[in-house]
């Protein structure tokens, strides 16, 4: 009795991993034509327009930056977000490929998590 258990619970969370994947597969599928898409509204002021971002040379000194610029208000506290630009920007070399990748995958990602969190409920 105990095998059949263990069994149909291991043939549960083996079809679970497929679902999941099924949901990442469609969350990837949904918005991968934005792979071609290049920088648009706040990116080009936030990203395109702030230099600090452009290179890793100081990465704490994004911890003393706004996220606008001064000229632009100076107003938000985003640090990490900040960091995380400046490596999508390093690491493309300023396209804004490594930006939708990165943006699709946290997508995908989110999408799983809800569904195993619907799971729950």
């Amino acid at each position: 009795m105990r095998e059949s258990i263990s069994a149909t619970d291991g043939a549960t969370r083996q079809l679970d991993k497929y679902f999941t994947l099924l949901v990442v597969l469609a969350a990837v599928l949904a918005s991968i034509t934005g792979l071609r898409n290049g920088f648009a509204l706040d990116d080009v002021e936030v990203i395109i327009r702030n230099p600090l971002l452009h290179t890793l040379a100081s990465p704490w000194g994004l911890f003393q930056t706004t996220y606008w610029r001064p000229e632009m208000g100076a107003t938000l506290y985003r640090p990490l977000a900040m960091i995380s630009f400046a490596t999508q920007w390093v690491i493309g070399g300023g396209s804004p490929l490594p930006f939708h990748v990165n943006s699709i995958a946290l997508y995908a990602c989110l999408s799983a998590a809800v569904y195993r969190f619907a799971k729950l409920v």
